[in-house]
């Protein structure tokens, strides 16, 4: 930080792109390259497209090349293991190898984050600029290069290009973010993950019930993981003055499919909105096709996080868990319980709050054989109040009742950063629990962000 202060105006820019590349080096340079082909294509593309020259020939090259590139690192095998089970099942002795490359860190956010860059410049809104090192800096910004957000040139661009200009800098917002985001992920997703990998390492040692209240608990594990690098990445870009998009609102505290889809992983949400769904809009679209619609995003939305069919599975129930919360609202007797019935409405949410872990179960197993093991227990064959379902509770009070408090006080008052209005010792008092709580219990093993999978 110190020496981006000392580095001339004229070349922060280039000072935080070498940064960013030296960031994503560290893990392997090796795919460094990747990067720069992503960056060149895009970057090329886009002017093409803007003087009108073969328009749908410059994006298809972008989509081919940039798809392309993903296609090969993360979903080859799964279509080839696919491939492979299928030719088994009709009895050919045929079977293509696997590639079994090395997942690229962060593929899956840079190539969305630069292909929404050409299609703003196809569709007239964005001008595509000529200078390579901002562009390369909006790809590669290192806070927000491996897991989020997914950021639109709009927003981001502007704010590199004017890096080192006068303005304030809010430091305390910024160290609160990262102080927040270390506490979800080390005190908390962390701690979380060692219950939920020992369950889910072990499902034979424990009934359905013990993995229900494990998959709820792994809801709360990703959330606060994936929200921690969002939180940290947000706080480390208060520091060069740049504000990064918000990518969650509370959506533990969701009352229904619709608005927890609407506060979860928000940008990538919105990408597919505004992107992938442009293909499905073409003509006008009745409310059938539009549940068609949600399954298809949801489907697709689950596959992007990763190559399986348990992410598949994921998306279609979170689809289905949309489709059937909006087909509700448009009942009459929705519209009779919910003005007259405040039973009804808690009951709903509750509904809401135990359909959840289901979705993030799909999310957590690691194959289709391990869901058919886990679905062959015994249904009957389940203790409520079991020795191991107790401490699972026990645990999941411990490390989610801050995290809890603070939410809940945080959205009642719409702001995220509630916790520095307060004054005196109600602020001391605050701060020093959190700072004792992840003194005792930080998990500093080794534990990378879960996104980075993906």
């Amino acid at each position: 930080m110190l020496l981006y202060k000392l580095v001339g105006l004229k070349y922060k820019k280039l000072y935080l792109l070498l940064i960013s590349y030296g960031f994503y080096a560290l893990w392997d340079y090796r795919f460094l390259v990747l990067i720069f082909i992503s960056t060149l294509t895009d970057f090329i593309c886009a002017n093409k497209i803007h003087k009108g020259v073969n328009k749908q020939k410059y994006l298809f090259i972008s989509l081919f090349i940039n798809l392309g590139l993903l296609c090969i690192f993360k979903y080859f095998d799964f279509f080839i293991e696919n491939f492979n089970t299928l030719i088994e099942l009709l009895g050919l002795s045929l079977s293509l190898p696997l590639l079994e490359l090395i997942f690229p860190l962060g593929i899956s956010f840079y190539t969305f984050q630069t292909l929404s860059y050409t299609f703003d410049v196809y569709r007239g809104k964005q001008t595509p600029t000529k200078d390579f090192v901002l562009f390369g800096l909006y790809v590669a910004y290192f806070p927000q290069l491996v897991a989020g957000p997914i950021e639109r040139a709009k927003k981001l661009m502007p704010q590199l290009e004017s890096l080192g200009s006068i303005k304030k800098i809010e430091y305390e917002k910024s160290f609160y973010l990262i102080f927040w985001g270390l506490f979800k992920k080390l005190a908390i997703a962390d701690n979380l993950g060692l219950l939920v990998n020992n369950v889910f390492e072990n499902t034979q040692s424990y009934d359905l019930f013990s993995i229900y209240l494990a998959s709820f608990a792994f809801a709360i594990q990703l959330y606060c993981d994936f929200s921690a690098y969002s939180n940290i990445a947000r706080g480390v870009s208060l520091l060069f003055g740049i504000e990064l998009s918000v990518n969650f609102k509370f959506p533990l505290l969701a009352k229904n499919a619709n608005d927890f889809w609407k506060s979860w992983h928000i940008t990538l949400m919105s990408w597919i909105r505004d992107y992938f769904l442009l293909f499905l809009k073409k003509n006008r679209v009745t409310q059938n096709k539009k549940y068609l619609h949600i399954l298809i995003i949801f489907s697709f939305m689950g596959f992007w996080h990763g190559a399986g069919w348990n992410f598949i599975l994921f998306g279609i129930y979170s689809g289905l868990g949309l489709i059937s919360n909006l087909m509700w609202r448009k009942s009459n007797i929705y519209k009779v319980l919910v003005n007259k019935s405040v039973i009804y409405k808690v009951c709903h949410e509750y509904v809401h709050f135990l359909l959840l872990p289901l979705g993030f179960f799909l999310f957590r197993i690691e194959s289709m054989e391990m869901l058919k093991i886990i679905l062959e227990k015994d249904l009957l064959d389940i203790s409520l109040f079991s020795m191991e379902n107790i401490h699972i509770l026990k645990y999941i009070t411990l490390f989610s009742s801050l995290l809890y408090y603070v939410e809940i006080q945080a959205k009642k008052n719409q702001d995220n950063f509630y916790l520095l209005h307060f004054l005196g010792i109600k602020k001391i008092t605050i701060f020093t629990v959190l700072t004792l709580f992840f003194i005792i219990f930080g998990n500093l093993g080794n534990y990378q962000f879960i996104y980075f999978r993906f």
